[in-house]
């Protein structure tokens, strides 16, 4: 697996020596980033890759400028998998690691800015999305303006207004804006 495009473009992520993680293949992060970088500009901004996995995502948005990474996973061994990426790029100090249910956050910290771009790619069929998109809302992690990245199972169905609705084989990718998740 490799960073597609920006800075870093080419490098290589470690990815997991097992099947517990099912990282955005290169081929649909570059579409993603197309498509969401024809939308905002991340540089200098503030990021959640949310049930992070590899990091990928977001290390992707640090290779397009982002100035600050925040990795929520609930899974320890793949929060290390995640700082161990982290390390390659050498961007510890632009991140921040929690180890977390994204269902159950509690309120965003005043030391983290604003968030301009998040990533939400649960594990597949579980029912995380709605719950985690709410949380981040209820818990000030997201604002009207944050743009919402979800990556799902194909045949998921979404209960929030959206901009982008794309599936890419047996993945789904919708896009929203903090202000189109009902509370």
């Amino acid at each position: 697996m490799r960073i597609t495009s920006g800075e870093f473009r080419g490098r290589l992520l470690d990815t997991p020596k097992d099947s517990a993680i099912r990282p955005t293949s290169d081929k649909i992060r570059h579409a993603l980033f197309n498509a969401i970088l024809s939308r905002i500009d991340i540089n200098d901004t503030t990021v959640i890759d949310a049930c992070a996995g590899t990091g990928a995502l977001g290390i992707e948005s640090l290779s397009h400028g982002a100035k600050c990474i925040v990795f929520f996973d609930n899974n320890p061994s793949h929060l290390h998998l995640t700082k161990i990426n982290v390390a390659k790029f050498d961007a510890q100090d632009k991140c921040h690691f929690i180890k977390s249910d994204i269902t159950k956050l509690t309120v965003k910290p005043n030391h983290i800015d604003s968030v301009s771009l998040v990533f939400l790619d649960p594990p597949y069929r579980r029912n995380i999305i709605f719950p985690a998109l709410q949380s981040l809302k209820i818990n000030n992690w997201i604002d009207d303006n944050t743009l919402c990245v979800i990556e799902s199972e194909a045949e998921f169905i979404p209960s929030y207004k959206c901009e982008f609705d794309r599936s890419y084989g047996d993945t789904r990718i919708t896009m929203c804006h903090g202000k189109d998740i009902p509370s």
